[in-house]
């Protein structure tokens, strides 16, 4: 994506993690600039802490593993931001998005110590669609009603061949990242089940289309991946199978580092992974279970048994429908059955799904 660069524009200071993502903020307004930065671990939150202070300066740099650079948006991303957010003049900062084959790159869009907003950008055609697929739902959620998230600004594609996702986000200094469930989060799921809800047959839902994707690539699992991954399809058919529920909108990456607080409202962004018609409230087990892994590093064994503590077997069904409605969206992502290997966490999730049906 260094095409969307060039040179010259504001002094920028570039760092990457273990992972191999990769960011990059102002010199002049670090702190700002950071505020795209979200870490889980301790060696991340210590660098978002000691940046404004120690990357002023030439050896404060080398001992972060910072780079200084000058670079600028290419002078079609420019304007097409400058036209979404309504400004002559604007910051930003970058992150040039999580090695995966959904990866993009996401503009974080400033003016002084205030963020306007975001826009995500991409090569792709498949995410270009993602990117109008997500600006639609925005729009039906806010016209429903859904408080704390995202209006979708502007989508489109460059003339030289980005596709674009502007959305307005209003972020400061001052805002906050509550990182231990409770009733802000425990709010808006409600909420959101509400003003979402409708009743239909599964075989019509968001989810049973991911689940029948899963099924046409069960060839691309190990033998015991394969046995675990069908006996939980095997029970999620049964129970919903020919009948008629009640389904609502699912968020699909609702953690931490995806909602903050700003002045007093909570609020919810990226959700380019949301879905329609799934299981009720099943976002609350995504935040648990993302908690639990980059957080505080938990093993399947200790995840499953702080679950039982929290929740307790009667959550077990829809536990099950969160792990393998995940399993289908990452194998979903994936373009040919050697790709499986770069699933992570693909024998957590499985792993997880064992244990679950096991109690």
């Amino acid at each position: 994506m260094e095409r969307l660069m060039r040179d010259g524009g504001m002094l920028m200071l570039r760092f990457a993690n273990a992972e191999g993502k990769e960011w990059m903020v102002p010199k002049e307004d670090v702190r700002t600039g950071l505020l795209l930065y979200q870490p889980s671990g301790w060696r991340g939150h210590l660098m978002k802490k000691m940046m404004p202070l120690l990357g002023r300066w030439g050896w404060g740099r080398q001992m972060m593993h910072v780079e200084k650079t000058q670079r600028a948006l290419n002078e079609e991303m420019h304007k097409a931001t400058r036209d979404a957010f309504g400004v002559n003049h604007f910051e930003f900062a970058i992150f040039f998005g999580t090695p995966c084959a959904d990866q993009k790159v996401t503009i974080q869009v400033m003016q002084g110590m205030h963020v306007l907003g975001y826009c995500k950008v991409s090569e792709s055609e498949r995410i270009g669609k993602k990117f109008s697929e997500e600006a639609q739902l925005l729009r039906e959620l806010n016209g429903k009603g859904v408080k704390g998230i995202p209006k979708a600004l502007a989508c489109g594609k460059t003339g030289n061949g980005f596709y674009f996702f502007a959305q307005s986000t209003t972020k400061s200094l001052q805002s906050t990242y509550p990182h231990e469930w409770g009733m802000w989060q425990e709010t808006f799921v409600d909420d959101l089940y509400e003003r979402t809800r409708t009743t239909m047959p599964y075989e019509q839902t968001d989810f049973c289309h991911a689940i029948e994707g899963l099924k046409q690539r069960m060839g691309w699992f190990g033998e015991e991946q394969k046995q675990i991954v069908e006996k939980a399809i095997g029970e999620i058919e049964q129970h919903y199978g020919g009948k008629t529920y009640e389904w609502s909108t699912y968020h699909g990456d609702f953690t931490p580092w995806n909602t903050f607080v700003n002045n007093g409202q909570f609020f919810v962004f990226d959700w380019e992974y949301a879905l329609r018609t799934c299981p009720p409230q099943m976002d609350k087990y995504h935040w648990f279970t993302q908690v639990c892994i980059f957080e505080k590093h938990y093993q399947k064994e200790q995840i499953i048994k702080v679950y039982n503590k929290k929740y307790g077997l009667s959550n077990n069904f829809y536990y099950l429908c969160y792990l393998l409605l995940t399993i289908a969206t990452y194998v979903g992502r994936e373009k040919k059955s050697d790709d499986i290997k770069n699933i992570a966490l693909l024998d957590t999730w499985t792993g997880l799904i064992k244990r679950i049906m096991r109690q």
